[in-house]
């Protein structure tokens, strides 16, 4: 992660794939060392791992995401985990009803 002048801030250990509203946290794609992939979603200003998929996969991960509007919450809907909020205010919740782009 970096700053405007493109200073690095903090490194993360996957592939970024979606941002919350005020941009502390990041849901990520992670490669394992046998070429499967895990979700992650990370406070990047800590490195604290806030949510990770139960499972790998040897599919890239395919997330739907939508950042709760002046929050660090991120609602996503993964392809191998269902769908969750998180954040790093509170226990990550699964919820009943799939992210959909634009709405929460």
């Amino acid at each position: 992660m970096c700053d405007a002048a493109g200073r690095v801030l903090a490194s993360i250990a996957g592939q970024p794939e979606a941002l919350s509203w005020n941009g502390s946290v990041v849901a990520e794609a992670v490669s394992g060392t046998n070429g499967w992939y895990t979700t992650e979603v990370v406070d990047w200003r800590t490195g604290r791992v806030l949510w990770t998929s139960s499972t790998a996969s040897p599919t890239y991960p395919s997330l739907t995401t939508v950042p709760e509007p002046g929050t660090d919450a991120l609602a996503f809907t993964s392809n191998d985990s269902g769908t969750w909020l998180v954040s790093p205010r509170r226990a990550s919740l699964p919820l009943a009803v799939a992210a959909e782009g634009g709405v929460f």
